[in-house]
């Protein structure tokens, strides 16, 4: 893809210093096996608990508008989520994108947003179905210019649409629900703005 010709930023997770780029809010983050896998907490953090999720934060780079590039794979609970547009653990926004449980339950792809601490979902349950089985690697191209956003999921448009979000300049990372176990890999940004 052209996001791999002149990125901002590459992050493959091939040196355990990479962790280091990454300011954490909460939970476990290591990088394993050229991985970075993230444990949830055994509870949702303060201050913003309503998300139910911890964030790992890339601090090098700040955008409005960027591609990135990322490969998730939830191996305990369903949830997978790219952050951006995140000022502090209190302002950003994110997709989570859930894999179908043991149940059948889940399988699509959320758009929230934490402002202030209050937590909106733009995306009802359901509303964007992916039904992908838990544990399998995805890659991930997310477009995000002023509310537009064009999500492809290996190679395929699942999302191109304007939401709500809030248009600022914020970093971009990686997030997991307590309990969980999920894993990231080939993290690529391209500044827009």
């Amino acid at each position: 893809s052209s996001l791999h010709d002149n990125p901002t930023a590459c992050v493959d997770f091939s040196d355990d210093k990479d962790a280091d780029a990454f300011k954490i809010d909460d939970g476990e983050w290591d990088v394993i096996d050229g991985r970075y896998v993230g444990w949830g907490p055994d509870k949702a953090p303060a201050p913003c608990a309503d998300s139910l999720m911890t964030h790992a934060i890339f601090q090098p780079v700040a955008a409005q508008d960027f591609s990135v590039h990322a490969q998730l794979s939830a191996v305990k609970r369903v949830d997978k989520v790219i952050a951006f547009r995140s000022t502090d653990s209190a302002n950003r926004v994110q997709i989570n994108f859930r894999d179908v449980d043991e149940a059948g339950k889940y399988g699509d792809i959320m758009v929230q947003e934490i402002k202030d601490c209050v937590f909106t979902k733009y995306t009802a349950d359901g509303q964007i179905p992916w039904k992908h089985e838990m544990g399998k690697p995805v890659n991930v191209d997310l477009d995000v210019q002023g509310t537009h956003m064009t999500v492809k999921i290996d190679g395929a448009t699942v999302l191109d649409a304007d939401e709500p979000i809030g248009v600022r300049s914020g970093k971009i990372g990686f997030g997991v629900i307590d309990h969980s176990e999920t894993v990231f890999d080939d993290f690529i940004i391209r500044k827009r703005d």
